[in-house]
């Protein structure tokens, strides 16, 4: 493999990596304006800085928030 197709393998991967992350937030945001409503822009910029895992633990746990506060809490608002 030359270094421009690990180069590009690299670029693929990272690609798919932030679409995964960008859609996992969409999803969160979704969800949780579904269930509270509009959400504070606090937990909004909080949820953008998360990792991808982060993100994936954090869409597992929405069913266990019952308030806006749980919320902040898990996100350490």
């Amino acid at each position: 493999m030359t270094l421009a197709e690990v180069l590009r393998a690299e670029g693929f991967e990272e690609g798919v990596k932030e679409g995964k992350k960008e859609s996992l937030f969409e999803l969160a945001i979704e969800r949780l304006s579904m269930k509270f409503g509009v959400l504070p822009s606090e937990c909004q910029e909080k949820i953008a800085t998360l990792d991808l895992k982060m993100l994936q633990i954090f869409n597992i746990n929405i069913e266990n928030f019952k308030t806006i506060e749980d919320v902040k809490n898990f996100l350490g608002i």
